[in-house]
């Protein structure tokens, strides 16, 4: 008697005595076959006759990674995932809003973002508060226009050594012991122009500081200046001299604006002899 396929429910028409339909039924089109990726996940049986064109489409299958170089091959169903977080995908570097156009490869972003151009660094005056980070490419430039970068004392071509920040070297200069003064003795006629450390110094030995008149002690109270000291010497009026009567026999010596009145006086004042 002819039985049916056990896997007529599938499609299979075939009909056979028994001791055929069992051997037919280990190779018949119609059984259900387990999925190859059944590991992978795949829980379907496709038939014997659809069996390679499910494996050509299952979910589950191993495929390429889209990105050359990468040698994981994802289950189809996850190659999107995969792709997402592929080292080998292409990615921006890390410093891209800093201007770096590179793209480059995930698993380089890392070490391409350590050596990059556009890296932030600190600025070379961290140390005096500075907490800019320019780029790399950009760190010599930052430099120049830095507010915490030391600068020069605008008295350094007069002496000045301090290295300063910038918002300090106005107020600096207002006091900085190089800034120029003039002589305190301007107004008598010095035109010299001194460091402010030096004015005391200057002020002891200008040509125009007032000094006593060397006759002081018999009555002067002048003070002329230092270069007109001998000049005024010979002219002031309580320089000693002697009687003009000095060859006749007179020894006094007295200021000279009194030489007129004691030559009026003097025992040596000439006079004619009552007995001519």
């Amino acid at each position: 008697r002819a039985v049916h396929c056990p896997h007529s429910k599938h499609g299979c028409p075939m009909q056979r005595p028994p001791c055929f339909i069992e051997q037919h039924a280990l190779n018949c089109e119609f059984r259900p076959v387990s999925c190859p990726y059944r590991k992978s996940g795949c829980r379907q049986q496709p038939l014997a006759y659809e069996e390679q064109d499910h494996i050509e489409n299952c979910e589950f299958r191993p495929v390429k990674c889209r990105y050359d170089g990468c040698k994981v091959m994802p289950i189809a169903n996850l190659q999107a995932e995969h792709a997402a977080e592929c080292h080998y995908r292409p990615v921006p570097c890390l410093h891209r809003e800093r201007g770096c156009q590179e793209i480059i490869v995930a698993y380089q972003r890392m070490s391409h973002g350590d050596k990059c151009e556009f890296r932030p660094v600190p600025c070379r005056y961290a140390d005096r508060g500075c907490q800019v980070q320019p780029s790399k490419n950009q760190e010599k430039t930052h430099a120049t226009t830095c507010d915490f970068r030391p600068v020069q004392c605008q008295h350094a071509k007069r002496g000045c050594q301090e290295l300063l920040f910038i918002q300090e070297a106005e107020s600096h200069a207002d006091i900085c012991d190089f800034r120029p003064v003039p002589c305190p003795f301007e107004a008598d006629g010095c035109e010299a122009t001194v460091n402010a450390a030096d004015r005391d110094m200057h002020r002891n030995s200008c040509a125009f500081r007032p000094v006593p008149c060397p006759f002081q002690a018999l009555g002067c109270k002048m003070e002329p200046c230092y270069r007109d000291k001998t000049s005024h010497a010979k002219s002031c009026k309580y320089r000693p001299v002697f009687c003009k009567y000095k060859q006749r026999g007179c020894t006094q010596q007295l200021s000279f604006f009194n030489s007129a009145r004691h030559a009026s006086g003097c025992g040596y004042w000439p006079v004619p002899c009552s007995f001519e």
